[in-house]
């Protein structure tokens, strides 16, 4: 849940996106696990997105010393992930679109 006018509200990133690629890795099928150690192996992550109600989009995350990324996310077999959760205050409320 995303409490309305919140930081997180006005994140590039929204509850039940469908994450594509990270770092242009596609992520159909694809374990949580295996998605986590993308995550966490880089210090800035850039993941296609889309929302179902808009077009696709990139989105760049950055993180600062050793803070998580601040969203939780579900997988089905055979499928891209979804963002589940969005933490307020964390790179994933404060994400930005790359515009190319």
């Amino acid at each position: 849940h995303i409490e309305p006018n919140s930081i997180a509200d006005h994140s590039a990133l929204q509850l039940g996106d469908i994450i594509y690629t990270i770092n242009d890795f596609p992520t159909r099928g694809v374990t949580i696990s295996s998605i986590m150690s993308i995550f966490t192996s880089k210090q800035t992550v850039t993941v296609l997105v889309d929302n179902r109600f808009q077009s696709k989009k990139n989105v760049a995350f950055l993180l600062k010393g050793e803070e998580g990324y601040g969203m939780q996310v579900a997988s089905i077999p055979d499928e891209c992930p979804i963002i589940t959760v969005i933490v307020p205050g964390t790179p994933a409320a404060r994400c930005e679109n790359i515009v190319v």
